[in-house]
């Protein structure tokens, strides 16, 4: 962090002005404001011939408040690719447990029906495995991808989503 300016215009240079701790703006406001009076209250005993003002004074130190200026402010887009990521997030969590699923019912119902015998004489253990894994795979990934578009042409049509 970074303060610069001169007394009663303080500014604080930040990474992430979010990550800034309340207790530190707070601090950093309480003691631009103590410059302030202290330096509002010197002038006013140098200046002898005039009344000085301390209610004035003090109100003009109430409403000072250091800026806080950002090095890398947030991005416009910030809530957007959020929310795509917790989308794809979700989708990908349900589209792997629907499809586990498929499998392994697609194994039992192999075994039940006693077809898994007459398929392991003419293949490996290893074949049938991942050819039912990788044929729903990539079924579970093509439907994948037609919500993924469907979602993106909804959203950039409607002006929601700018990509």
């Amino acid at each position: 962090m970074l303060v610069t300016g001169a007394i009663g215009s303080l500014k604080a240079t930040v990474k992430d002005a979010s990550k800034l701790p309340p207790e530190l703006h707070a601090t950093l406001n309480d003691l631009m404001r103590q410059q302030s009076l202290t330096a509002a209250l010197a002038s006013g005993l140098q200046e002898s011939d005039t009344r000085f003002d301390y209610k004035q004074a003090m109100d003009n130190v109430d409403a000072l408040h250091v800026k806080i200026d950002p090095i890398e402010p947030i991005s416009a887009e910030y809530g957007q690719r959020l929310a795509i990521g917790l989308i794809v997030a979700f989708l990908l969590y349900m589209s792997l447990m629907i499809y586990g699923q498929t499998v392994a019912q697609g194994v039992i119902e192999e075994k039940s029906s006693r077809v898994v015998e007459i398929l392991l004489s003419t293949l490996r253990p290893w074949q049938l495995l991942s050819g039912k894994v990788l044929g729903l795979g990539l079924v579970g990934l093509i439907q994948f991808t037609a919500i993924a578009v469907v979602g993106l042409v909804a959203g950039t049509a409607t002006g929601v989503l700018t990509v």
